[in-house]
């Protein structure tokens, strides 16, 4: 699965209230953290089934960026429905899996 970056606040908000699990990768360019994960969420997003696999560039996008807050990134949100369903912030593989199987469990 190609990982789709998100343009603009109302793709955001379009995205997010979607009934299905939507998990949002927050990342800058300039982050040495977000290169190490940025490939390894795109392989995750692979035969991941039950889950959308977006990515916001909090330089380009900090309307989004604002809207949640984002304070440190790396930074993976889960949404459905437009709710915050969990988040994992840091670059560990192992952390962002469990994310991930968590809120596969919720799907």
């Amino acid at each position: 699965m190609v990982v789709k970056a998100i343009s603009g606040i109302e793709e955001y908000h379009s995205i997010i209230n979607s009934d299905k699990v939507v998990l949002v990768e927050f990342w800058a360019q300039w982050c040495g953290p977000c290169r190490v994960m940025s490939p390894v969420f795109e392989n995750m997003s692979n035969g991941t089934n039950g889950i959308q696999f977006f990515k916001v560039n909090i330089d380009d996008e900090d309307a989004i960026s604002g809207e949640i807050g984002v304070r440190s990134i790396p930074m993976f949100v889960a949404f459905q429905h437009g709710r915050k369903i969990d988040q994992f912030i840091g670059a560990s593989p192992p952390g962002l899996e469990t994310l991930i199987h968590k809120v596969k469990a919720s799907a």
